[in-house]
């Protein structure tokens, strides 16, 4: 059991380049407005659910803020007397971290897409309200300053969670970190989104979540899947349109849609205005009609997101039933990508090597399983070049075990990391306890992509923002190895409190290159599947 948990806090690394600080996806940028594509409500889709959701939204400042949150329709409603006003206004101590379910910002209303703002804290009798990055200009003379926030949504069916904490009454868990604001709401031209992996194949289906983010309705929205393996140079597989309303969430279910089962690939999402998105992998039965209710969710990046040079620091073929897919998207309309894969051991020293062709737009996918031992030992890391720009989508996922373990699924997708001086911070950070009636337990992976070690500093901090042992008299300090990671997993933490939650910030310190990091969230008291995976939001 030791080691498996063990296996489950490692299985959160993330991306980032070995010889230059990355450029790739950055759906940890800081921001003092996050969006939330889409957080459910009691819907039902995949053959799955309810779903429901709650939000966790983190201060990674040393002073009080004002945190607000908006249903995305309302905050870009006409200004006039009938404007709607925001869900939540509130206080956030430094470092503090307040969740709310779905049930406590919509009622009895169905789920969508939000927005979270973070300011100065102006009075306390007579707050300013925080500015607006849309420009989308309030009836009040005076707005505060913008302060950066970080946010990740956890969703749970068929029930919803107690304030973040799951239990034998949910059958999945998965999540995603919050983006920022203005990587995604930019109001300028067309803008392209992708997401590296969709699929109906082996009992999959995907179901896309598109909200528009825009004062505007009317709303043209293309959705354009790209199959994998190509085999041309047009991997276009078939489209579809929708108009959407200011706010709307377009719920895409691509096997309810005519999509045959057996497909996969990437898929795009193109609009003449700002949208985000999500998208939900779900597996509710196996093929052969086993029930497993398996999920993961990635977020639609940003096609300038994309990078030649990608880490994975952790991979696993084989370790405690573990075994990792690679989807790796090509995002060039008219080149082949040559892409190579070098695998790592967990010293660091290159065991093996592949590479594999890419035509334009498509996507092909590495399952560990069905190729020869690496050489990994179990679990490592890989290397991903390419000619072209990609972006890469990295699923981990367990078939094999005993009781509730079976069947559970993660994923994460390409991110950037912390330079020296800046701060990563997870809003979410839990450990079992029998007060709390809960078995949530948090896991975070560090990796330094330095040829030089990193050093860190790391804290860690109740939902109201007081340090908590063994953190309270001074961090816990890490020294990284170049190209190595540090694992922080909650249950080993034999002072923090039982049945804790709250946050973590870690200080980067030094490094030559960047420290990236990401968390997982595991419950095996969940019936089938109690992952999930959120990256970690970088603080500048």
């Amino acid at each position: 059991l030791v080691s498996l948990l063990t296996a489950l806090a490692l299985a959160v690394s993330a991306f980032a380049s070995l010889t230059v600080a990355p450029a790739g996806a950055v759906v940890e940028d800081p921001d003092s407005a996050i969006v939330f594509p889409f957080v459910p409500n009691g819907e039902e889709y995949g053959n799955m659910g309810p779903w429901y959701g709650s939000i966790t939204v983190q201060n990674p400042n040393d002073d009080t803020i004002r945190v607000e949150i908006w249903k995305a329709a309302d905050f870009f409603a006409p200004e006039g007397d009938d404007k709607p006003t925001w869900l939540v206004a509130t206080t956030l101590q430094p470092y503090a971290s307040k969740t709310w379910s779905a049930t406590q910002l919509f009622e009895d209303e169905p789920g969508g897409g939000l927005i979270v703002l973070g300011c100065e804290l102006t009075s306390t009798s007579n707050p300013d309200p925080c500015e607006d990055p849309a420009d989308n200009e309030y009836d009040m003379d005076d707005e505060a300053d913008p302060e950066p926030i970080a946010g990740l949504a956890k969703i749970t069916s068929p029930v919803a969670t107690a304030a973040g904490r799951t239990s034998g009454q949910h059958a999945s868990v998965t999540g995603y970190t919050a983006l920022g604001f203005y990587e995604y709401v930019d109001f300028d031209d067309q803008r392209n989104l992708v997401f590296p992996i969709v699929q109906t194949n082996n009992g999959w289906t995907s179901v896309l979540h598109i909200t528009s983010f825009e004062p505007l309705d009317s709303c043209a929205v293309t959705v354009t899947l790209y199959q994998s393996p190509s085999g041309s140079t047009d991997p276009s597989f078939g489209q579809f349109t929708q108009l959407l309303d200011r706010g709307e969430t377009w719920h895409l279910d691509l096997a309810a849609e005519g999509v045959p089962a057996g497909w996969v690939g990437q898929a795009w999402v193109s609009s003449d205005c700002d949208v985000a998105a999500t998208v939900d992998r779900l597996k509710a039965a196996q093929p052969w009609g086993d029930p497993v209710n398996m999920a993961l969710t990635n977020q639609a990046l940003v096609t300038d997101y994309g990078d030649y040079r990608l880490v994975l620091p952790l991979i696993f073929q084989a370790y405690n039933g573990w075994n990792t897919g690679i989807a790796i998207a090509n995002l060039a309309t008219y080149d082949v990508a040559d892409v190579s894969i070098t695998y790592f051991n967990s010293a660091g020293v290159a065991v093996a090597s592949e590479t594999l062709q890419i035509q334009p737009r498509a996507m092909e996918f590495v399952y560990r399983p069905a190729t020869t031992d690496v050489g990994i030992g179990g679990f490592g890391s890989a290397l991903i070049e390419s000619d072209v720009e990609v972006l890469v989508a990295v699923d981990s996922v367990k078939y094999t075990g005993l009781g509730n373990d079976v069947g559970q699924a993660l994923s994460y997708v390409a991110q950037e990391g912390a330079e020296l001086g800046d701060l990563l911070v997870l809003p979410l950070f839990q450990k079992q306890g029998q007060l709390t009636g809960g078995n949530d337990n948090s896991g975070i992976a560090l990796f330094n992509t330095g040829f030089l070690y990193a050093d860190v500093e790391i804290t860690i901090y109740d939902a109201s923002g007081a340090e908590v042992a063994p953190t309270i008299e001074e961090p816990i300090t890490a020294r990284i190895p170049s190209l190595g990671q540090f694992i922080l997993y909650a249950p080993f933490i034999s002072e923090l409190p039982g049945g804790f939650q709250g946050s973590v910030v870690v200080d980067v310190i030094f490094t030559d290159e960047v420290v990236v990091g990401v968390s997982n969230n595991v419950n095996y008291d969940v019936q089938f599947d109690g992952s999930a995976a959120f990256n970690m939001t970088v603080i500048e």
